[in-house]
């Protein structure tokens, strides 16, 4: 297996890559044990090690299925949502120009 830390540098240093190059590849380890293109062997999240699974396993692993996002109805506006606001700025009152 291979290490978040060494797959980062591997990666650094032969690819050109952008400054958050990091938490992408954090981001692109989490997604890739939970859809099973990756087996992490020590650690949690995006840390530890990371193995390719065997070539058989990939094709039965089961895609993780997610719920439909819940639709939510707005709030209704009431009589105290307009208290709320902070209060109009006072314009400040100009001195007139001396002429001389």
């Amino acid at each position: 297996g291979s290490s978040r830390q060494s797959i980062t540098k591997y990666i650094n240093a032969n690819y050109k890559v952008g400054d958050n190059a990091g938490s992408q590849i954090k981001l692109a380890l989490k997604r890739g044990v939970e859809n099973g293109a990756f087996i992490q062997t020590k650690g949690t999240g995006a840390s530890g090690s990371f193995k390719l699974p065997k070539s058989g396993a990939k094709a039965a692993a089961e895609p993780v299925k997610r719920r439909a996002p819940v639709k939510r109805k707005p709030k209704a506006k009431t009589e105290t949502d307009g208290a709320k606001k902070s209060p109009a700025k006072k314009k400040r009152a100009t001195t007139p120009k001396k002429s001389t």
